[in-house]
């Protein structure tokens, strides 16, 4: 990927997003949406503009999503798709997994 990604924790509004520095001002490639309960993340929707399909931006927002979870003393739910293949393919990750 030859663009940096960076994520931005916007707790107000519930959501990760990912963006893209593109030319002067940085473009919103994803976000991923969660709700929380207690001590519990519900990861309920991840979703990258397909302008910027393929170059990494959904696994950024997962490792943000899950490093804050970690950070924060969370568990977390995967209730997305992705986020559900995501832990899949990262067992490291499994300890954060409620359920």
């Amino acid at each position: 990927m030859s663009d940096a990604v960076t994520v931005e924790h916007r707790a107000e509004e519930s959501r990760f997003v990912a963006l893209v520095q593109e030319g002067a001002d940085p473009a919103e490639a994803g976000v991923a949406e969660y709700e929380l309960d207690g001590e519990t993340m519900t990861l309920t929707h991840t979703v990258v503009d397909p302008a910027f399909g393929g170059r990494g931006v959904g696994s950024v927002l997962a490792q943000a999503a899950f490093g804050h979870a970690r950070e924060a003393g969370l568990s977390v739910v995967p209730q997305c798709s992705f986020m559900a293949g995501y832990v899949r393919k990262h067992p490291e990750l499994a300890d954060l997994v409620r359920g």
